[in-house]
């Protein structure tokens, strides 16, 4: 019953939406006729008389639209036959047409709809009912998750790929541009539809308590909601893989007229790749199943495998971006957190992944992870990355000739500085000169406020030494004023 409704709102919706009155009303009011008497006839072995007579009473003010130029006679046979329709469906199982009567022909037009579409929603409840007692239920919660999950990291993957960002567009204006007009139209006819068919077919008889409430949602995932999910996901990386594979492993910049600047090509989808490698550990890691068939669980296993590959080889592609965004662009304290945390998504994925081979510990995963991530920040907080940057900035410059002076100056810390102002004097010059005096003016007195036993600091101590020796340039400290300071940070910004 909900395929020949659905197919009747379409062809309806095709006839009749924002189309002048013609046959097209008499062929859709036939069609609709035709529906409700063979609903009936399926379900009770023959037609009522009444009904078959009110149908067609409304099948012949539907065909004058065909007929009439009058729009005065058009709206009056719109009305006439509606109340027919309405008729039909409220007038059963009457065989002598004495529930006729003069209320009911002036409300009928709107208890019909109303009745209709109550009928509506008990049948599609129903076909859910029987859809999950039929065990297709799971199909249906796995696609339901699916497509989300899908639609959001092809959303995000769209932000690296030219082929995904022309299909993300291509949604956007499909979206844009999507008829709502028509359906809400077709929805409509598609509930009165189904529930003229529904309480023809019962024939005025009380609806049916037969069927059990729906099935209260398990929280936890069945294998064909997981097969259906993990599939989708792993089929969507493995097309961004194939689209992306000379684009992510290859070097688009370097390719003459390629149009890809290495800014463009390291930031493109950075972000959006670590996102999504992220939020698929997560996924992986709190969606876990209950006990299937055996074969299935294997195949889901496999699955999962599969897309921690898959997700580490975008995490590589993204970490090789970096790269290549460092060697065109330098060093930066940003750039250098962000490969430690890709890093510590990697050793995460695997710790996952060897979860997924086994009985599955969600605080040992959590443990480890925790551990790479304490990891990293032991080994930031001893290791001094902003030195180890600068010192590579520097190197940069012998092969390049550019240093960005107003980063090192200005937005590094105190651990910065004695490595900042050897490179002032490997630099040398008037650039050299400015950053010695830029830094020197910048740390001038600071050190001073860590001078009590319980206050040392290493890093401070260091600043100290190195203030503490004279500039290789000549020039004392303070022997600038203001606006010459000024003048040079304005120089090397």
């Amino acid at each position: 019953m909900l395929p020949s409704a659905l197919l009747l709102a379409l062809t309806g919706t095709l006839l009749i939406f924002n189309a002048e009155p013609g046959i097209n009303w008499g062929i859709w009011a036939t069609l609709v006729a035709v529906g409700m008497l063979g609903a009936q006839w399926m379900e009770r072995g023959r037609v009522g008389r009444m009904t078959a007579a009110l149908a067609a009473l409304g099948c012949a003010f539907a065909w004058g639209a065909a007929v009439t130029g009058s729009e005065i006679v058009l709206v009056l046979d719109v009305l006439a036959g509606f109340t027919a329709f309405s008729l039909a469906v409220l007038c059963m199982p009457d065989e002598r047409g004495v529930d006729v009567t003069l209320p009911r022909m002036i409300l009928g037009p709107v208890e019909a709809p109303v009745r209709c579409v109550a009928e509506a929603g008990r049948r599609v409840q129903d076909a859910a009912v029987y859809a999950g007692r039929e065990e297709s239920l799971p199909v249906l919660r796995g696609v339901a998750l699916a497509v989300p999950v899908v639609g959001v990291f092809g959303v995000a993957l769209s932000g690296a790929d030219p082929v995904f960002a022309a299909w993300r567009e291509g949604a956007v204006a499909m979206v844009a541009d999507f008829p709502m007009g028509e359906v809400v139209f077709g929805s409509v006819l598609f509930l009165g539809s189904l529930g003229a068919f529904g309480i023809t077919a019962r024939g005025g008889r009380p609806a049916p308590r037969g069927l059990s409430a729906v099935p209260r949602l398990q929280l936890q995932l069945g294998a064909t909601e997981r097969l259906i999910l993990f599939g989708a996901i792993a089929t969507l990386f493995a097309c961004f893989l194939v689209l992306q594979l000379t684009y992510l492993f290859g070097n688009a910049p370097a390719v003459p007229e390629s149009g890809v600047t290495f800014a463009e090509y390291a930031r493109r989808g950075f972000f959006e790749l670590t996102f999504v490698a992220v939020a698929c550990g997560l996924l992986l890691a709190t969606l876990r199943g209950k006990d299937g068939d055996p074969g299935d669980a294997r195949v889901i296993q496999l699955l999962e495998l599969a897309i921690v590959g898959e997700v580490l080889l975008l995490l590589m592609s993204a970490f090789r971006k970096m790269l290549l965004y460092e060697a065109a662009y330098g060093y930066t304290v940003s750039r250098v957190w962000a490969q430690g945390f890709m890093i510590v998504i990697a050793l995460s994925l695997a710790a996952l992944a060897f979860e997924l081979r086994g009985p599955f510990d969600v605080h040992r995963l959590a443990r480890r992870t925790a551990a790479a991530v304490a990891a990293m920040l032991l080994t930031f907080t001893y290791w001094n990355h902003e030195a180890w940057i600068t010192t590579r900035n520097l190197e940069r410059f012998a092969s390049t000739g550019r240093y960005d002076v107003s980063y090192v100056t200005y937005q590094l810390s105190a651990s910065a500085v004695p490595a900042g102002l050897e490179a002032a004097r490997a630099i040398g010059g008037a650039r050299g000169i400015c950053m010695d005096q830029l830094i020197r003016e910048r740390w001038a007195g600071r050190p001073a406020l860590h001078d009590s036993w319980f206050e040392k600091n290493l890093a401070v101590s260091r600043v100290q030494s190195a203030l503490g020796e004279a500039s290789w340039h000549g020039v004392p400290p303070g022997a600038w004023d203001g606006l010459a300071l000024v003048k040079c940070a304005a120089g090397i910004a």
